[in-house]
């Protein structure tokens, strides 16, 4: 708007990284400012639309969402999911990666991650997989240790590791955990954290609202898509189900390859961002 504002004529380009009226309507603020807050955002987020050159989204179904609500959005648009690494072979291989049931949750403790959901979903598969084992890589040590204690939880650890050893870190588990909840904020997003799971050979536990993902990962066949995250017994016999089955590394490294060389591929981003962008020169 600013720029629009000092130079009608300047070219516009807009990279959406989240929805930001339906954000606002999730978190905790009170009614009176997420009302304001999601008028105000809406208008702002609808001239953006409207007046840019061209609008980046990640995700087609956060494009569709937009065209929903705002109808007529005639710019173009080019789509990029979130992600910020690479294949790493080498850790495929981890000695006993895929021997035990190793559990891995990573980030935050905010609720709209879905923590305590995860939690009660582990403390489910426990009863399964007694020799199961889970770990939170998280900064808030205080509040997961609360956590843990409310649920009853003993077969787990809590970390912190840098950013520049956590793909380390993660090599060394067999499952990694995205719960979240069937909201819109979630439909349009692609959370990095799938990409950084899977760079390093981990099997996702994925909410299937996270669409983007769900739709382009479908021939993947080492991924536990979650329907319903609090139908927790039925979601913990799958994962049990799940882990009978015997994983070569070679197997699931070619099988993310082709994913990743199809959905996070930053050459084929960057070749078909810059074929566009010289048309609209």
């Amino acid at each position: 708007f600013r720029i629009k504002r000092r130079n009608p004529s300047q070219k516009t380009y807009i990279w959406f990284q989240g929805i930001q009226p339906e954000e606002i309507m999730s978190s905790n603020i009170n009614i009176a400012s997420k009302l304001f807050y999601y008028l105000a955002f809406s208008i702002l987020e609808k001239f953006a639309l409207k007046k840019s050159d061209l609008n980046i989204f990640v995700s087609d179904e956060m494009r569709e969402h937009y065209q929903t609500k705002y109808k007529n959005i005639k710019a173009p648009s080019f789509i990029i999911p979130c992600f910020n690494c690479v294949l790493d072979k080498d850790k495929f291989f981890t000695k006993g990666k895929y021997g035990s049931p190793n559990f891995v949750y990573a980030g935050s403790l905010d609720n709209w991650q879905c923590i305590n959901q995860t939690l009660v979903l582990f403390k489910e598969i426990s009863k399964y997989l007694p020799e199961a084992t889970l770990s939170i890589l998280t900064k808030e040590k205080e509040k997961a240790t609360e956590l843990l204690k409310k649920y009853d939880i003993t077969r787990c650890k809590i970390k912190y590791v840098n950013k520049d050893v956590i793909q380390d870190e993660l090599a060394k588990y067999k499952f990694g955990i995205v719960l979240r909840e069937d909201i819109a904020v979630n439909r349009v997003a692609t959370p990095t954290k799938l990409n950084s799971y899977m760079s390093v050979g981990l099997i996702p536990i994925v909410s299937t609202c996270l669409t983007d993902f769900i739709e382009h990962s479908a021939e993947v066949d080492e991924i536990i898509r979650i329907k319903d995250i609090e139908a927790y017994r039925t979601n913990a016999l799958e994962i049990v189900d799940f882990n009978k089955k015997i994983i070569n590394p070679n197997d699931i490294f070619e099988s993310y390859s082709v994913f990743f060389y199809n959905y996070y591929n930053s050459e084929k981003y960057i070749g078909e961002l810059s074929a566009l962008l010289k048309e609209l020169e």
